[in-house]
């Protein structure tokens, strides 16, 4: 799984990142907060800010990082990570010096939430983090949720997708790979995380989520409109399209 160590250095320093079946009915999903609840909250509903201040990029090598004031997010605010390919560097193969952009925009269609959407050129290959309670302090009660739901509006191609959750110091994840031979662009779909598959070293006390990371090693361009944390009753009654093992990868 890749990760962004000077990411996940700083985070320990300071400790000592489809379509929303809500969204489509026009249903307001509660911010998750310190209160335990059995009910959907939602983590990130990409509605703020737009325009100017939600791009990150366009980069042709190297990385950026920028902070966003979001009302829609956990923590007041997310932090988007942008990389080209894995390391910063442009691939061998891009010939034509093409760029990876970022973008948390709202849809020109009336009844489409806002999104994340990556804009990758010709063999352009981006990595991306959203990272949650970094820049801001933030404690969720996840302890009554059975996992975190990701909305996707559309993958060109197959992607490395990983999550993970921190206590103060610790932290624990799971990873799935999404196959290219099942994401047209244009379909929409959902991943879960169930809390029992997110592990590490150390177990993780879901009454006190200090930050939240979500990466994401694309091949083409992505559209991701809502997360949130999710009780029993709706991975039963809706089960997502692909489900993170700590073992293996499933796919509905």
């Amino acid at each position: 799984m890749s990760k962004n160590t000077r990411t996940r250095a700083a985070m320990t320093a300071a400790f000592i990142l489809g379509l929303a079946p809500s969204a489509i009915r026009g249903e307001k999903v509660p911010v998750c907060s310190s209160t335990a609840t059995a009910e959907t909250c939602s983590i990130d509903n990409f509605t703020s800010p737009g325009g100017k201040a939600g791009k990150v990029g366009p980069i042709t090598s190297g990385n950026v990082e920028v902070t966003q004031t979001s009302a829609g997010a956990v923590s007041g605010s997310r932090q988007i990570f942008l990389s080209l390919g894995t390391s910063g560097e442009p691939p061998q193969d891009d010939e034509f010096n093409q760029s990876a952009q970022v973008q948390v925009i709202p849809s020109k269609t009336e009844g489409v939430p806002s999104a994340l959407v990556t804009s990758y050129g010709d063999k352009a290959f981006g990595f991306v983090q959203g990272i949650y309670g970094d820049s801001a302090a933030m404690s969720l009660n996840l302890s009554e949720e059975w996992g975190v739901r990701f909305y996707f509006d559309g993958l060109a191609y197959g992607a490395n997708f990983n999550f993970e959750v921190w206590n103060p110091g610790i932290y624990a994840d799971c990873g799935i790979n999404l196959p290219e031979e099942y994401a047209p662009a244009s379909t929409s779909f959902t991943v879960d995380f169930p809390e029992s598959q997110i592990t590490g070293v150390n177990t993780i006390d879901w009454t006190n989520i200090t930050a939240i990371v979500f990466e994401i090693q694309a091949s083409g361009s992505f559209g991701l409109t809502s997360i949130q944390a999710i009780p029993q009753s709706v991975a039963t009654a809706a089960p997502a399209n692909f489900t993170c093992s700590a073992l293996t990868s499933s796919v509905r």
